[in-house]
């Protein structure tokens, strides 16, 4: 309102809304987007375990949810303390790297774990291949979503450029974009959803409801690929918190009256969090799908 209403640059210590802003940030972007996927996460691992339970499985396809769980915990330690920003004045590839890093060794560990489990090595290597495909859906999003976000690809460009003519082609450009920018998330989804269906179709051994065991098995899969994808949200909301941080960061010097210099090295880090903050909110759109899913699955079985 200060900025404007009044003529007060962003950021001002003359407007009272700026403390408010910055922890605003912190509490939505950091606080309630965590809540958010750690909601997820526990819904779709408890999820994972009741159709388990439900379908009547061996003792170590709930060990094997567990055990997931755990590796890619693991995993995100790894890749948080691959994470070096020291010195470096474009962070993207550093955030990406971590994420990237994580994801590939929590599938090497899915595979490791799977086969130390005793399910036999076609069951291990299914369920362990439906769980790294949920997994490696989380990049997948990450890099969609920076597509239709970041300042360096087409999208973002196209509606800058509308600015130029005024605010109301600003706001369409950015809805159409925006309704755009779902088709290729639901796809990778709906492709998703496919495969892990078919892998617990042949892989998971149902045999307690006749001749629906098959069609039932299914579902396993499908919450196996959940919970890949949901037990790497470690990483994704360590790349989320960047966004409010750099953001703080901001407004921080520009109250402090630093010099302009230096306030232009935190509008690039700023714009940069922009988008990782975006990126999360993608993952977390398509993870609390995906728990849903699952839950309703498991209670319908």
């Amino acid at each position: 309102m200060g900025k404007v209403e009044i003529g007060i640059p962003e950021d001002d210590p003359r407007n009272p809304s700026v403390i408010a802003d910055n922890m605003g940030d912190n509490v939505g972007d950091v606080a309630g987007m965590a809540a958010d996927v750690y909601e997820s996460y526990i819904v779709t691992v408890t999820a994972a375990i009741f159709s388990a339970a439900i379908l009547w499985l061996p003792a170590q396809y709930i060990e094997m949810i567990i055990l997931f769980a755990t590796l890619a915990l693991v995993a995100t330690f790894v890749g948080v303390n691959l994470l070096k920003t020291s010195g470096v004045k474009h962070p993207p590839p550093s955030i990406s790297m971590a994420i990237y890093a994580t994801i590939a060794l929590s599938v090497v560990l899915f595979f490791i774990g799977s086969f130390l489990l005793g399910l036999g090595p076609w069951r291990a290597l299914a369920l362990a291949a439906a769980t790294s495909i949920g997994a490696l859906v989380a990049p997948v999003i990450v890099k969609i979503t920076d597509y239709y976000t970041s300042y360096n690809y087409g999208p973002v460009r196209r509606i800058a450029e509308q600015a130029k003519i005024g605010p109301a082609t600003v706001i369409i450009t950015g809805y159409g974009v925006g309704l755009m920018s779902a088709i290729p998330i639901i796809a990778v989804v709906a492709a998703v959803l496919g495969v892990s269906d078919a892998i617990g179709f042949y892989a998971v051994p149902v045999t307690a409801f006749g001749d629906y065991s098959k069609y039932l098995a299914g579902i396993f899969g499908t919450a196996m690929a959940s919970v890949g994808l949901l037990v790497v949200a470690g990483i994704i909301v360590t790349a989320d918190s960047y966004g409010p941080v750099s953001d703080n960061a901001n407004g921080v010097v520009e109250m402090a009256s630093l010099p302009e210099n230096v306030r232009e090295v935190t509008d690039v880090l700023d714009s940069v969090g922009n988008t990782t903050k975006a990126t999360t909110k993608g993952y977390a759109i398509a993870s609390a799908a995906l728990a849903a899913l699952v839950l309703f699955l498991a209670l319908n079985i």
